[in-house]
């Protein structure tokens, strides 16, 4: 199996957190946290994580958001995962591929064995100049254009679902 970790931005890539985005944008965490009812969670999502984490692999999550909101996020969605990097806990954020590598690292993994999803410019940059396979999305931002070109975008979940059936069916 190549690909031993996939590494995933947080808001917009596995949940939707748009309704609630001029709360993160004003920082009122406390007001975010309790409005949880406003994210959009797709449990293909879930089953597709839960899945990849059977057959081995290690699901990390980077995000420019605290990790306090990131973890109480993925806890209330049941999202597996086995590494969370965010704003505090790393000097240098994403366009920075500071995080990245500390995944990599908490991982005990080379560049080449990783995959990174994200939805925005500062994803795809951040996973480049950590030489990892870039994956583009935009099943929750349809209408963003990425300016620096990810190695591969997707536009509807199925595709990504398709793409991590074919590269796990056969493990080995």
């Amino acid at each position: 199996m190549k690909y031993r970790a996939i590494i995933f931005d947080l808001d917009q890539t596995l949940i939707d957190s748009s309704r609630i985005e001029h709360l993160r944008t004003k920082k009122q965490w406390n007001k975010v946290l309790d409005s949880f009812e406003l994210i959009e969670f797709n449990s293909k999502i879930g089953e597709l994580l839960n899945n990849l984490v059977y057959v081995g692999v290690k699901i990390g999550i980077i995000t420019n958001s605290p990790s306090k909101y990131a973890g109480a996020v993925l806890e209330h969605f049941g999202i597996p995962f086995q590494s969370l990097i965010g704003y505090h806990d790393i000097i240098n954020k994403k366009p920075s591929p500071d995080a990245f590598i500390k995944t990599l690292s908490n991982f005990n993994i080379t560049s080449d064995m990783a995959i990174s999803f994200g939805d925005q410019d500062n994803d795809i940059i951040a996973s480049k100049k950590a030489n990892i396979y870039t994956i583009g999305v935009k099943w929750y931002t349809p209408t963003y254009t990425f300016k620096i070109q990810p190695d591969c975008t997707y536009n509807r979940l199925e595709e990504i679902e398709l793409f991590l059936k074919l590269l796990y069916e056969n493990r080995s």
